[in-house]
């Protein structure tokens, strides 16, 4: 056969003259043009080195390797080479004589399929590529890489009929698409043999990567290798001098893409300016104005335009060549180039490869590159051999060349599988756009004419510009082979931390390694890239002692230190956050942190501490790694020797009294010691060097002190602790005023006295001292006492500190025994009450978290979507049509490949992103919608006279803005997207951006759809004033939280959810259609059920807001052909939840309307049939609205009729290998017991009539005669094989109300699983009421394993009521029978379980079938009526049931909605087996504990607050009565023995009280006398009833209110000792500042005990909360109260603290995308300004007074009202907490300043501190 179709192939003649001649638009076949078809192949003589590369691959072949590299420089004749191998190979086995060319561009097609049809005429060759489509049967297939690989065009070429691969600039075989095709002809994995597989041959003059990814997935060995160098000796290749010129273009600030080199916008920039332009002309002139054809190679297409322009402003005929050249144009300017009729050429990325143009003499490089593949690429253009062309000159204008130019071909390199790649498709602009600015560029180029005179030099810029040139490439070699710093070729932050080590570490903690081998291994040793990966939290704890760190992973190995780089570069890429580990980020510069600070002066001596304004925190971060990575030991194996010299050199000055060391030593012990040396412009003076050393000699008396020997002291070396004799400066008069060291054989008493029982061993080898170990064991006297004078003022003998004033005594009427109790207690003290509470939190805490994460899981079966897209940004919606232009903005997709025109022409559709999300998330939905259009609607003409047409997707890019905070944010939102449909449907009415038929009306309306909060979005935009009436008629919501805020942080998103939600309910209860504003309007939301963990699906119902006839809430595990949830995400990207919706819309279209979509009642159906099951109870049958389009004609003895009330069991369907019909009567309206048909089969139901095995049809009996007309049907049936006595019945065709659901097999997992569905059928009796049969036509033509069932069946048998309650089902569960004899589907309904927070397990006994095969596995279905929830179950042996039912805080349903029939449990069973099956449910405790996570997390925001209000209010109490405010655990235990337990008790009755009024108000309101009186579309519901407390609508959920008040309560105690942990850290500074501190050295006895607290002045004082943790760092008993108090007020600060995060994380936001406008909020100064002044207060340390008088009941309160406050409305209104807060923070204000006059001088007094009090001031305690 593939013979026949060889020779029947046409084989046209083809001319090369100009372009190429097509005569087949299906596929191009060349032929040279010959005039004998019989033309033998022109003898080609190779070169020397030609032959034996071929040799070489044959060779390699001839061993058995398949997959081989050649390596050849540019013009070094590769495609002569690879066509000349095509007839050299054999075949592998017979019958594969084919040969496949892969190239990546149009030029490489071309040139290859001229090559081969020269050198074989008589082959047939084939072109693979766009619209030209090869047969797969060539002899030579020349295919363009993206073209073979797009859809299913490989399909056609079959591996085994081909020999050889040939693959040219095979530097890209690494790509995605490449390895592709490469599968495809089983070349990917290595190859023992050729046995098995095609050859392989790639061939590139750069056969490297500059990326660093590996080519060895694809190529095994490099054959052979001849790079320029080689050639040009050989004088195959034509000689090179080089120029470089230092022109001004300033190229340091240009960013780098992902593969290294520079970015094209931002090098465009930097080059393309005047200055430069006319540089670059000037130096041509100056250097090659005598060259006959020079190339120029441009940054972008702006950048050929002003260059060309600037090139003819001197006279030089000068023109360009860009990929947006038509081809006519392109020929004709290359044709006149090759004949030198102008200079020069300018381009942009055309002929950097496979260009073959030998004229070429001069190459100027105007385009910097930083990659040595393109720089060697775009050199070689001019390396061939040419008549007359003594050499090549290479200008390089802005220093390219530092690159390198000797490639060394390497498969070795990054793996491409270690890069996470992104689908992050660039936009691309459409032809016809690029056309116009082609023309444009060609106006501006004809507009430049060429000067006939040059201007003179004196009318030019003078501009100084120095060349250096080059004689030879040698010269050029050796000038630019240096080794160069990493940075100079990385942009990332790479640190030096060995000798042969660099590593680039991660926030995360990971870090990746380059090690460089070392000088003594051996030549062919590899540069090594390692991944160290850091280990999770867990994983360490679990294995103790353990590294926290996995082993080392090699991800790259590399010939050369820059591939090395390169190849880390790309990995680091993929899996560290970029803005981390660039080291040109801006954090870098900024000052360094405390923390970085702490850890590095750990490192250093006190006298020479870092600060924040010595050192960036970018190089701290690269000091911090050095030390962490082993830095310290390189640094002193490299410079022992020398800082043993230096060490010894200062030994001597020291001990000689030398007072100018030399500064080499000085800047050494810095540098030794990782201390930042003075700058090198520093002058080191003999003054600064000597009392540098004097001040650290003095420091060091503390470390001599540890000494036993009085004259040794200890020096810190990086390994280990040195002693050098060294005498202790003299404290008496007789030291030197001089400064210098007094004699050391001069003992001193004192010190023998004071260190006779000193003995320490310093002998230890370490990296550092740890001074604090040796301090800790002296006393603190000591070390306050020892210290240094300065060299000219004596010290004065130590004094004994005084014991405390009596006028410092807080209050001198205290009971000295309950003061001395409560100041011993320790604020680290717990007692066993609050012990056992904190333990039980956190046991509960870690029970719930894990129930929550392996618990009661969905599993998940979505698959990713890919897309090809782009965008357009619609620049001109600016300011003029909105305020918020200058922040967010509008963009319309477009699919590569299908449409790229900007214009729109189809019906609007706006997709709005959620909270922090981006535009680019409407790429899954576009693309589905376009590919949809063309490769299905485009075909089908019943759609597209239905009003079907293509879909204009419209995105908006809002800068990822956090809506789910902030409400001010989410109304600008809904202004700027009615400002966006606006301006959207006035693209319509512009005839130069549309291209809309003129015959259909123009849009009125855009169908929204929105994810997360852009579904809020879309339903506020039609209550804003800007809102035009009927622009939106369709919103289709995704993962939106409708019912309610998904957090109540913020005042403005609580009301304005209030008002958006209050305007739809009002709306949807007017009387009239016409006064309903939101009539036409339909919504449907699709929430992702489970697995949705950042909004509670819950809140996705529509039940409290919209009608069922205006929309409806639906899961995806209910959409047919998904059945699976998803997470927040994947909704955006889900494939099986993509198609759905886009086919559904494409069905709610009609373009013949104006509003562009079908009537509002139409729409509904289409969306229930796409998203519902069709089980539903509103679900809609078509068969009964449908004609009959089928005659079917039976026999009248016919057997096939089954007999009333008998099942119908077919198997193996097509057994009798010819149509049959089965009949079944059915049973005639009014019988006893409701009937209903079910039928189920696995095979699918067709609604044509020509497709498929089996048609379900409902009949009646036909009246027609004999020999009448049956043209009135589409398909007509007789099975009566021509007898006289027929029937004939008159049919439809039910598969129109087919239902899908999941297969249900032995072998069935999930229900997602690829598995054909089964089809199912299900109707009630009275929907068949005009038909008495129904026909089951077996049409398969062949025996099938298909099967099928069908049967009439009694309600009262297929379903039946648990009539269980709640109560006890919770406590024994439920077990039920499905008998022996049932029918095919059996429902179970139990309306006492509706309630989201409960899980239960089901389990399921065996299903026994005894002798008959078993047709199908147990199916069931978990539904809910409303919302429609459903979830299936196959293959069912144990399910683990949960819902999304009633839910706390969720508003009541509608009037219409009101009731609720629970869950039910529908089991499909196979009839067939005559054995019962046993059903049992019960609660999954466990399971059920972790649905508290997603339904009470915000519980954790109110309920702390209510305990530390408690545990305040204790405290404040026995701080009135007895002056002792006792510590926040000694309250927390007194609370949890009094009042907690009573509030709580309190607040149980009350939740179980709210749970029962719920309940009955509902009743009530739906069915009872309350509703008496009131229209019957009236809405008399109160929808915050369920905002209390927990918002349990259920009574069996009492026991929550303690169980969250528990884990509060041991959540404070936990948080109380974080804030105790964050204290001590911070007493060591403390600590050491006041043993520091010069008033500590010069005690005496006049002196008073320092205060605590150091006064300031107000202006100085910094007014946030960190200056509560300074004050709260010290504890003594001088300040035990006031410890106390503001310990407490700092828990109460940082309880409140998670209400006003979200708004701050807005507000940042906006900063940081340069929003200005006003901030709202309700964080306005007076909701701030009482925590700033209590702040400002106790910086004071001015301990608030007792209240004795009744006053102390608004204390009291305060606190109370605060805690009852937070458990009641806390979580529904969050926000108020906070003003709450504030208040009680204005009283504590109020009641520090009643202790004083209230006088501007009373609170300067007050703020400083001090306060008079009998005629002295008061010192603070």
């Amino acid at each position: 056969m593939q013979q026949v179709l060889r020779r029947l192939s046409w084989r046209p003649t083809v001319s090369f003259t100009r372009g190429l001649t097509f005569r087949t638009p299906q596929s191009l076949i060349y032929r040279a043009s010959s005039s004998s078809s019989q033309a033998a192949s022109p003898t080609i003589r190779l070169r020397d080195y030609q032959e034996e590369c071929i040799q070489s691959v044959l060779s390699y072949l001839a061993r058995g390797h398949s997959r081989l590299g050649i390596s050849l420089a540019t013009g070094s004749g590769k495609t002569v080479i690879f066509t000349q191998l095509i007839d050299r190979v054999k075949p592998w086995k017979d019958g594969a004589t084919q040969t496949l060319i892969l190239v990546h561009r149009r030029e490489l097609v071309e040139q290859a399929a001229r090559h081969c049809s020269n050198a074989y005429p008589t082959k047939t060759i084939e072109i693979e590529m766009g619209n030209l489509h090869a047969t797969g049967l060539a002899d030579i297939t020349v295919a363009s890489v993206r073209s073979i690989t797009s859809g299913n065009r490989i399909l056609k070429f079959d591996p085994a009929r081909f020999k050889l691969v040939l693959v040219d600039e095979a530097h890209h075989i690494a790509a995605s698409s490449y390895m592709d095709t490469l599968r495809h002809f089983r070349l990917v994995k290595p190859k023992e043999s050729t046995s098995y597989a095609p050859a392989l041959v790639g061939v590139s003059a750069t056969l490297s990567r500059f990326d660093g990814i590996r080519l060895s997935d694809a190529i095994d060995h490099i054959v052979y290798h001849k790079d320029y160098i080689d050639m040009i000796q050989e004088n195959w290749l034509s000689d090179v001098v080089f120029t470089t010129v230092q022109s001004r273009a300033d190229i340091s600030c240009v960013k780098k893409g992902p593969s290294g080199d520079f970015q094209t916008g931002d090098l465009s920039r930097a080059v393309n300016n005047d200055e430069t332009n006319e540089i670059t002309v000037r130096a041509w002139l100056a250097k090659a104005a005598d060259r006959k054809s020079t190339i120029v190679f441009c940054v972008d297409l702006a950048h050929v335009t002003s260059l060309t322009a600037a090139f003819r402003a001197h006279g030089v005929d000068a023109r360009f060549v860009t990929g947006d050249t038509p081809k006519q144009i392109r020929g004709d300017r290359l044709d006149a180039f090759k004949k030198r009729e102008f200079p020069v050429l300018l381009n942009c990325g055309v002929f950097t490869e496979g260009t073959d143009i030998p004229n070429i003499d001069c190459v100027l490089l105007a385009r910097p590159t930083k990659s040595r593949n393109l720089l060697v690429q775009m050199i070689g253009r001019g390396m061939r051999l040419d008549p007359g062309k003594a050499n090549c000159h290479v200008i390089d204008m802005v220093a390219s060349l530092t690159a390198g130019i000797v490639t060394t071909p390497t498969l070795f390199g990054l793996d491409p599988g270690e890069i996470v790649k992104e689908a992050d498709v660039t936009q691309l602009k459409s032809l016809q756009e690029r056309k116009e600015v082609e023309a444009l560029r060609e106006q501006e180029a004809a507009k430049a004419q060429i000067s006939k005179s040059r201007p003179p030099l004196t009318q030019q810029p003078q501009l100084n510009v120095s060349f250096t040139d080059y004689d030879s490439v040698y010269d050029l070699i050796d000038d630019t082979s240096a080794d160069r710093h990493i940075r100079g070729i990385s942009p990332l932050a790479w640190v030096l931390v060995g000798e042969n080590r660099y590593v680039l570490s991660s926030q995360s903690g990971d870090y990746l390694t380059i090690e460089t081998p070392s000088a003594n291994c051996s030549p062919g040793e590899l540069v090594r890239v390692w991944y160290t990966q850091k280990l999770p939290e867990e994983a360490h704890q679990a294995g103790k002692g353990k590294s926290p760190f996995m082993r080392p992973r090699k991800v790259a190995e590399c010939e050369t230190f820059s591939d090395a780089v390169h190849a880390a570069d790309t990995f680091a890429s993929s899996r560290f956050p970029w803005p981390f580990v660039q080291h040109a980020q801006r954090w870098r510069k900024m000052p360094a942190t405390e923390g970085q600070l702490m850890f590095l002066n750990k490192f250093r001596d006190t006298d020479d501490q870092l600060t924040a304004d010595r050192i960036s925190k970018g190089k701290a971060t690269d000091l911090i790694t050095k030390i962490k990575f082993g830095a310290k030991g390189w640094f002193g194996r490299l410079e022992a020797a020398k800082r043993r010299e230096n060490r010894m050199q200062e030994r001597a000055r020291e001990l000689a009294g030398m007072r100018e060391p030399k500064a080499g030593g000085f800047r050494q012990i810095c540098k030794s010691r990782f201390i930042l040396p003075p700058p090198a412009n520093h002058r080191l003076t003999s003054a600064s060097l000597t009392s540098s050393l004097t001040i650290r000699l003095a420091r060091r008396r503390l470390r001599q002190r540890a000494s036993a020997f009085f004259h040794n002291i200890v020096v810190v070396d990086e390994h280990s602790f040195g002693l050098r004799p060294m005498r202790r400066k003299s404290s008496s008069a007789d030291e030197d005023n001089d400064g210098s060291v007094p004699d050391p054989s001069k003992p001193n008493d004192d010190e023998k006295k004071t260190f006779s029982t000193a003995k320490f061993d310093v002998t230890r080898s370490s990296d550092t001292l740890d001074r604090r170990k040796i301090e800790k064991a002296l006393s603190p006297a000591q070390l306050v006492s020892d210290t240094w004078t300065s060299p000219t003022k004596p010290q004065s003998a130590p004094k004994k500190p005084e014991p405390l004033a009596s006028h410092q005594i807080e209050d001198k009427m205290l009971d000295s025994r309950a003061r001395r109790r409560a100041r011993m207690q320790s604020p680290w003290s717990c007692s066993f009450l609050t012990l056992t509470a904190a333990l039980s939190a956190v046991l509960l805490i870690l029970f719930i978290l894990r129930s929550f994460m392996t618990r009661q899981l969905d599993s998940k079966g979505c698959d990713m979507y890919y897309t090809r897209s782009m965008f357009f940004n619609f620049a001109d919606f600016d300011t003029e049509h909105t305020r918020f232009a200058s922040k967010y903005s509008l963009h319309l997709y477009r699919e590569v490949g299908f449409d790229e025109d900007p214009r729109v022409k189809g019906v609007p559709v706006l997709f709005i992103p959620g909270n922090a999300g981006s535009y680019r998330q409407a790429r899954s939905l576009a693309s589905e919608t376009v590919q949809y259009y063309y490769n299905t609607i485009q075909q089908d003409k019943d759609a597209l006279s239905g009003g079907a047409t293509s879909i204009d997707f419209f995105s908006v890019d809002f800068n990822e803005d956090f809506t789910a905070f902030h409400g001010q944010t989410l109304l600008d939102q809904a202004e700027y997207l009615n400002d966006a449909v606006a301006y959207i449907l006035s693209l319509y009415h512009d005839p130069r951006r549309s291209q809309r038929d003129p015959g259909l009306p123009d849009p009125s309306s855009v169908i929204l759809i929105g994810h997360s909060m852009g579904g809020v979005a879309a339903r506020t935009m039609l209550t804003m004033p800007n809102y035009q009436s009927n622009s939106v008629n369709t919103i289709i919501t995704i993962s939106a939280p409708h019912a309610r805020s998904p957090v109540s942080v913020d005042a403005d998103l609580v009301r304005t959810y209030e008002r958006i939600n209050t305007y739809w309910r009002e709306s949807y209860s007017q009387k009239w259609a016409s006064d309903n504003p939101l009539w036409h309007v339909t919504l449907v939301s699709i929430a992702g059920g489970s697995l949705d963990t950042t909004v509670p699906s819950d809140y996705a119902s529509l039940t409290s807001l919209v009608p069922s006839t205006h929309g409806f809430t639906v899961f995806t595990s209910s959409i047919p052909g998904m059945w699976t949830g998803a997470d927040h995400i994947q909704t955006t990207w889900c494939v099986q939840l993509v198609r759905p919706i886009a086919r559904s819309v494409f069905e709610a279209l009609d373009v013949r309307r104006p509003s562009q979509t079908k009537p509002r009642a139409e729409r509904m159906r289409v969306f229930k049939r796409w998203y519902l099951t069709g089980m539903e109870d509103t679900a809609e049958k078509t068969l009964p609205h449908s004609e009959p389009t089928t005659l079917l004609t039976l026999e009248d003895q016919s057997n096939t009729v089954n007999p009333a009330g008998k099942r119908l069991v077919l198997r193996n369907i097509g057994r009798s290998e010819k149509p049959v019909a089965h009949v079944l009567p059915i049973p005639p309206q009014g019988i006893p017991g409701q009937k209903k048909f079910t039928f189920l089969s696995n095979l699918p139901l067709e609604e044509s009539v020509d497709l498929g095995h089996l048609d379900i049809l409902f009949c009646s009996v036909l009246p027609l005669a004999p020999g009448h007309s049956a043209a009135l049907f589409a398909l007509n049936i007789d099975l009566s094989d021509g007898r006289a006595g027929s029937t004939r019945l008159a049919c439809k065709n039910a598969a129109v109300d087919r239902i899908s659901l999941p297969a249900s097999l032995r072998t069935s997992v999930y229900p997602f699983d690829k598995a054909t569905p089964f089809s199912y059928l299900q109707y009630e009796l009275e929907d068949l009421a005009e038909h008495q049969f129904v026909a089951i036509v077996d049409k398969a033509s062949e025996p099938t394993h298909g099967w099928a069932i069908a049967e009439f069946s009694d309600n009262s048998e297929a379903t039946m009521q648990v009539p269980a309650g709640l109560q006890h089902l919770l406590t024994f569960g439920t077990r039920f029978k499905l008998p022996a004899i049932r029918p095919l589907v059996t429902t179970f309904e139990i309306p006492a379980l509706h309630s989201s927070l409960l899980a239960f397990e089901l389990q399921m006994g065996k299903q026994a079938c005894g002798d008959n095969a078993e047709l199908f596995t147990p199916l069931l279905r978990q539904y809910l009526s409303e919302p429609h929830e459903s979830r299936y179950f196959v293959n069912l042996k144990e399910a683990n049931v949960s819902l999304h039912g009633i839910a706390p805080f969720m508003p009541p349903p509608l009037r219409s909605q009101a009731t609720s029939n629970g869950i039910s449990l529908q089991f499909w069973t196979d009839p067939t087996c005559d054995s019962s099956i046993d059903v049992s449910l019960k609660v999954d405790i466990s399971g059920s504990i972790g649905k508290l996570v997603m339904r009470y997390r915000t519980v954790f925001a109110a309920f702390p607050l209510l305990i530390v209000a408690l545990v305040l209010r204790k405290q404040f109490r026995l701080y009135d009565e007895s002056g002792v405010f006792v510590t926040f655990m000694e309250s927390m235990d007194s609370c949890l023995r009094t009042s907690m337990p009573l509030l709580f008790l309190a607040l149980t009755f009350l939740a179980i009280s709210l749970a029962v009024s719920s309940a009955a108000t509902t009743t009530a309101a739906s069915t009872g006398w309350l509703s008496w009186g009131t229209n019957a579309t009236e809405s008399a519901i109160d929808f915050t009833k369920n905002d209390l407390l927990l918002g349990s609508q259920d009574p069996i959920f009492w026991f929550l209110v303690p169980m969250f008040g528990l884990l509060s309560a041991g959540l404070c105690i936990i948080i109380n000792y974080i804030a105790l942990g964050v204290i001590s850290l911070l007493q060591i500074p403390f600590w050491l500042l006041i043993i520091r501190s010069p008033d500590s050295k010069n005690d005496n006895a006049k002196k008073p005990p320092t205060p605590t607290f150091t006064s300031t002045s107000p202006r100085r004082r910094i007014l946030t909360a960190s200056v509560l943790l300074l004050l709260v760092s010290t504890r003594s008993e001088a300040n035990h109260n006031f410890y106390n108090y503001a310990h407490s007020i700092l828990l109460l600060m940082l309880c409140v603290l998670p209400i006003n995060i979200p708004v701050l994380v807005v507000w940042v936001h906006n900063l940081a995308v340069h929003w200005l406008t006003p901030f709202s909020s309700h964080h306005n100064v007076l909701s701030i300004m009482p925590f700033v002044l209590l702040v400002e207060t106790l910086t004071s340390g001015k301990m608030i007074p007792r209240v004795s008088t009744r006053l102390t009941h608004v204390t009291n309160v305060l606190f109370f009202t605060l805690a009852v406050y937070a458990a009641v409305y806390g979580v529904s209104y969050a926000y108020l907490l906070h003003h709450l807060v504030n208040g009680v923070a204005a009283w504590l204000v109020a009641l520090h300043f009643s202790g004083s006059n209230l006088s501007l001088s009373g609170l300067t007094r007050i703020l400083d501190g001090n306060e008079d009090d009998g005629g002295h001031v008061k010192k603070r305690p």
